[in-house]
């Protein structure tokens, strides 16, 4: 018969964190992983020394390098849910593109809404751009965030478009682009050279 060998293999990872506003980066912080074992890193309320580092209130990116293949979930503590947590998985960088698409978008007002976060994983700044394709009474068929101003996302930068801010007809006073009671989806545009990876989060009264 055939015999088969499992080795229990220690896996290394390096995270580094770039805050959203500042470009700041910490890290790389490293972290070892037993064979079909788990690490928490845990920015609220940290007690590993080379987290001290990490201001209160950080919001940004995190990139997570490993010498073996591992999986990465993200919990975040959510005030304004009933469920009190979101998770999201870990985008592998592999699946970076210059053009992304989110299926939907909303902004349901008081009900609830949507918003799309952006990462730059390339090596360039990437200027983002997102635009909307829009149903909905009185919605228009199309329209730009922010006006149609892009984000400029420097290597590693992030960003947050919230498609629950305010609405205006004036593109200069429209952040999120998407008028209350609208619903659709989105093309994120990074460029020619842009490398980005995208996550939407949603909410609604409930949670």
């Amino acid at each position: 018969g055939a015999t088969t060998a499992l080795l229990a293999t220690l896996a290394t990872a390096l995270l580094t964190l770039q805050d959203a506003t500042t470009g700041l980066q910490i890290g790389p912080l490293t972290r070892r992983i037993a064979a079909n074992g788990a690490v928490t890193v845990a920015l609220n309320g940290a007690n590993d020394r080379d987290l001290m580092q990490v201001p209160a209130g950080f919001t940004g990116s995190v990139t997570v390098r490993a010498d073996l293949p591992i999986a990465v979930q993200v919990f975040t503590e959510w005030n304004g849910s009933a469920f009190g947590m979101a998770s999201t998985e870990g985008v592998p960088v592999d699946l970076a593109a210059a053009t992304l698409h989110a299926p939907l978008v909303y902004n349901a007002g008081p009900e609830g809404r949507t918003w799309i976060a952006v990462a730059n994983v390339g090596e360039q700044p990437a200027d983002v751009l997102v635009r909307y394709r829009l149903d909905g009474t009185g919605c228009p068929a199309t329209a730009l965030a922010r006006g149609g101003t892009p984000v400029r996302l420097e290597p590693g930068g992030s960003t947050v478009i919230d498609q629950g801010e305010p609405w205006s007809p004036d593109p200069n006073l429209g952040p999120s682009g998407v008028r209350p009671g609208c619903v659709g989806s989105a093309e994120i545009v990074g460029g020619a050279g842009g490398r980005l990876v995208s996550t939407v989060f949603a909410q609604n009264r409930s949670g």
